[in-house]
């Protein structure tokens, strides 16, 4: 039985996941994964692209980490104030939504994408905190004042 080495392209289950070097048999490779698009030839060339490409990402990644490492430091002594209309006993008419939050943070000069805050529905006046999720595993949280308008 003859083997041949491959890099695979994308997840296969039982096999393993993208980027991986692995030997399989060749009816295996010929039959079924080269035709699905899976694998492409483990090539001297190939493996130094793959070799190159995983640098890159890793290198990107550490940038992209610590500019969220720098993002939480900027985040830490910031309040945010909201400004929303309230009746009796403190409660709002609505609630404070993630474009508010986008606003106020704006306002600061700091730039957040609406899917990177997480909260509960904010519906009373007073001070809140809202996650903001910047990296895997790094998350700033931020002081909300909700103020009558």
């Amino acid at each position: 039985m003859s083997t041949q080495q491959v890099i695979l392209k994308k997840d296969v289950s039982g096999l393993g996941k993208a980027g991986d070097v692995k030997t399989v048999a060749e009816g295996y490779a010929k039959n079924f994964l080269f035709p699905k698009d899976l694998v492409m030839p483990a090539t001297t060339g190939n493996v130094k692209s793959l070799e190159d490409k995983k640098k890159r990402i890793a290198s990107l990644a550490a940038k992209e980490k610590a500019t969220a490492v720098d993002f939480v430091e900027r985040l830490k002594d910031i309040t945010l104030t909201v400004k929303k209309k309230a009746g009796e006993g403190e409660k709002l008419f609505g609630s404070v939504t993630t474009d508010d939050i986008v606003a106020a943070l704006m306002r600061h000069k700091l730039k957040v994408e609406k899917k990177m805050i997480s909260h509960d529905p904010i519906k009373s006046l007073g001070e809140h905190t809202v996650s903001i999720k910047l990296y895997q595993g790094i998350s700033a949280v931020v002081k909300v004042v909700v103020e009558r308008e």
